[in-house]
């Protein structure tokens, strides 16, 4: 087995970053939104929260039915995807 030095160890850090509430995504994904419907008319901006919860709703269902297999331990599903 290979033996990591702790000279070369000190270039490595861990982070853990627990998954944002679901508050937090809506008010990130909202922002994004609606700096993007900046120009659209009032009737499309009005359509921003009822298309964040939706988005948000379905990434929820996916990554409670997607989940990572032996296959694919590598792949966890994420909003981008």
């Amino acid at each position: 087995r290979n033996i990591v030095t702790a000279r070369f160890f000190r270039f490595f850090a861990m982070l853990n970053l627990s998954p944002p509430s679901q508050g937090v995504l809506k008010v990130i994904f909202a922002s994004i939104l609606e700096g993007h419907l900046s120009d659209f008319p009032e009737n499309v901006k009005a359509l921003c929260k009822q298309t964040v919860d939706a988005s948000i709703e379905i990434y929820e269902k996916i990554s409670a039915e997607m989940l990572p297999t032996p296959a694919k331990s590598h792949y966890t599903f994420n909003l981008r995807d």
